[in-house]
């Protein structure tokens, strides 16, 4: 004997001491677990969903790769056109030193 009193489980009329300080834990809870049935799932990876999702992605980056491509087109054409602009003038600036 330590002379520290054992700590015994509450009798059936006392309440354990959290349940003073939280009511709602006075309520009992079930000691057996109830598990439902288990069914096994149907996986839905088929085949044709894979290929559906493979469709879905390569459209999406293909059209995302032919719209940068078309970008680029559209400012290498405005940019192939501001230069050859220059060089018209550039041109047309020697012909008339030329021509005096």
């Amino acid at each position: 004997q330590s002379g520290v009193a054992e700590r015994q489980p509450p009798g059936p009329g006392m309440l354990h001491p959290t349940m003073r300080v939280f009511p709602r834990a006075a309520r009992g809870f079930s000691t057996v677990a109830v598990t439902p049935p288990v069914t096994p799932k149907k996986s839905k990876n088929t085949f044709t969903s894979r290929l559906k999702a493979f469709s879905l992605g390569f459209t999406a980056a293909s059209l995302g790769g032919f719209g940068l491509a078309y970008q680029q087109l559209q400012a290498s054409a405005a940019e192939m056109m501001t230069e050859i602009e220059k060089v018209e003038r550039r041109q047309a600036e020697l012909e008339e030193k030329l021509n005096r």
